[in-house]
């Protein structure tokens, strides 16, 4: 059976302001709910060496960046997952293991995840976490 659909959503409707311009419905309002945005970079296996390791280039364009991107998940199309062992150059250039034996010029993905809604304000955390500096200097 189908989830009913929550009621639609018509807010009061004065018609000297002008055309309605959006009708909808309200899902459910949820404070710890959070909305992530996923983007997947894509790379390209160009040597295959022994034991299931294999270069790739064109996931990153800096050694910084594939040092940064180290600890997070790679993938294929054929199921096999790896991680990235080191950055060869200064160019991206990485060499990788997988849990099987890549092929050549086969394609390798990484997913990754940002956070959208709700924004993290840091400012908002301290103020909950710590308590407020008392500003009376007692008595004299």
């Amino acid at each position: 059976a189908a989830a009913a659909r929550p009621p639609p959503l018509l807010p009061p409707f004065d018609r000297t302001l002008g055309p309605l311009v959006a009708t909808g419905w309200v899902e459910a309002v949820d404070p710890f709910r959070v909305m992530l945005r996923h983007r997947i970079l894509n790379g390209k296996i160009f040597k295959v060496h022994k034991y299931n390791s294999a270069t790739m280039r064109d996931l990153v364009y800096c050694k910084e960046d594939g040092e940064f991107l180290k600890d997070v998940k790679l993938w294929t199309h054929t199921g096999l997952e790896g991680r990235i062992q080191r950055c060869i150059g200064t160019h991206g250039n990485l060499k990788c293991t997988f849990t099987g034996k890549p092929t050549l010029g086969e394609a390798a993905f990484m997913t990754l995840y940002k956070r959208q809604f709700p924004p993290l304000n840091l400012t908002t955390l301290l103020d909950d976490c710590v308590p407020p500096i008392s500003t009376n200097k007692g008595i004299a």
